[in-house]
């Protein structure tokens, strides 16, 4: 667990939970069990709480397009809640 926490890259865009994954990187030795024990109750009660699955959606224009109303003039940008990503991506590697 604490590779996949090790490559989260520290300048992306903070979740809707506003934790920097620079901060998670920080403070790992002291929530590494309190992350275990959520992974490990939502892997048996296979229940994930709803803020985990909150995401919000931005959607930006492109630079320099002739056209805005065709839809590949847009780039979609989703924050997600880092937690829930985390928990995401550990499943994933030990599934």
């Amino acid at each position: 667990m604490k590779d996949i926490i090790w490559k989260l890259p520290i300048y992306k865009a903070t979740g809707l939970n506003k934790i920097l994954n620079k901060i998670i990187k920080a403070v790992l030795e002291a929530v590494i069990i309190p992350l275990a024990s959520a992974i490990t109750i939502y892997l048996f009660k296979n229940k994930l709480p709803e803020y985990y699955k909150e995401i919000i959606i931005i959607i930006l224009r492109k630079a320099n397009k002739k056209d805005y109303s065709f839809l590949r003039s847009y780039r979609l940008v989703a924050f997600k809640n880092i937690l829930g990503k985390l928990l995401e991506k550990i499943v994933i590697k030990y599934i």
